[in-house]
């Protein structure tokens, strides 16, 4: 849980990037205004969750990630952000070549006494403003009011953000991301190019890595023409993370599997996929809530038939069959159940 309610901004920098190239500021921001701080902080802060977590990463050495050296060098002496700040905007500025990319302000933070899971941590915070809000200025003069327009940084809406907290250097820090604006391939700048940063490998990575795989192999094995059984199986297969604490894959195939040749089938089909976390070798691990709370179905729960009826269906497959009716030459579902409600 990330708190910043006592958190001190101790340095900042603004440099700007425009469609005409990029502007540097000669000095940092004066932070004198207690209540300025306050609100950069609000903006600054309020739109990150404590998950996912990610990591600066290089495939030959992460000294060679300019970003986490450049942010390396800040921890280990503050008073030289601004600095960094120049050599952070410029590779900003380097990465934001495609054509779809906004100009903005890219702030560099120095922030300490954020806690991050109970720990007491300082913070380098990245941050990018490309969209202006206008708003409305009201204007008193004697008796009289004139109302003007301004544009300016809405601070309920941070469009880039990466805080990257003080803590395993070793293997890349612990990064926060956000990504509110051109979320198509062209906005992949931001982590892919500009800070080269890849998912932690933690209880929530491994989660939603385990419930991707999961509606991949239901959309794989089971026939489209199936429905009630893809989406049984897509259900039964929440609810067991739902139910437990920890991920138990042999658990997992008896509880939700069950058939021997279906859970052949799963095996076969996690080594043909070559995720980065291989659960045929994988111990048990804890299982996120956070990542099981964020998850979006893609198959949905309901199946519609012509336009009479839907069937919503919650698990127990055993409990509904489909057939054909050769006297009506029509599709049927018949259902199983104890009660009515």
């Amino acid at each position: 849980m990330i708190i910043s309610s006592n958190a001190f901004l101790k340095n900042l920098a603004v440099h700007r990037i425009t469609d005409a190239g990029l502007t540097l500021s000669n000095q940092p921001i004066q932070l004198d205004d207690e209540f300025t701080k306050e609100v950069l902080l609000k903006y600054f802060f309020k739109s990150f969750k404590d998950d996912p977590k990610f990591e600066f990463s290089h495939h030959t050495s992460l000294d060679l990630n300019d970003v986490y050296s450049c942010v390396s060098n800040i921890f280990d002496d503050p008073s030289t952000l601004f600095e960094h700040s120049d050599s952070l905007a410029r590779l900003l500025f380097e990465s934001s070549s495609h054509p779809n990319i906004k100009p903005g302000d890219f702030f560099t933070a120095y922030i300490e006494d954020v806690i991050l899971d109970d720990e007491i941590i300082e913070v380098v915070g990245l941050f990018k403003a490309e969209n202006m809000d206008t708003f409305l200025k009201v204007i008193p003069n004697q008796n009289v009011f004139d109302i003007n327009t301004d544009k300016g940084i809405n601070i309920n809406k941070l469009d880039k953000g990466a805080l990257i907290f003080n803590a395993g250097k070793a293997s890349g820090y612990v990064v926060l991301l956000v990504d509110n604006t051109n979320k198509d391939n062209g906005a992949q700048y931001w982590k892919d190019e500009f800070l080269k940063v890849k998912p932690s490998e933690n209880e929530f990575y491994k989660t939603q890595e385990l419930i991707n795989m999961c509606q991949d192999f239901v959309l794989d094995s089971v026939p489209e023409e199936d429905k009630a059984e893809r989406i049984s199986l897509v259900n039964e297969s929440m609810n067991f993370l739902k139910k437990n604490d920890t991920f138990d894959k042999s658990d997992f195939e008896q509880t939700v599997l069950k058939k021997p040749e279906l859970i052949e089938k799963f095996n076969s089909f996690q080594e043909e996929t070559h995720l980065e976390v291989d659960f045929n070798k994988e111990e048990a691990f804890n299982i996120s809530e956070a990542a099981v709370k964020q998850t979006k179905r893609f198959i949905k729960s309901v199946i519609k038939l012509d336009k009479n009826f839907h069937v919503y269906v919650h698990g127990n497959k055993e409990n509904i069959e489909k057939g054909f009716d050769d006297s009506t030459n029509k599709n049927y579902y018949k259902l199983y159940f104890e009660e009515e409600s």
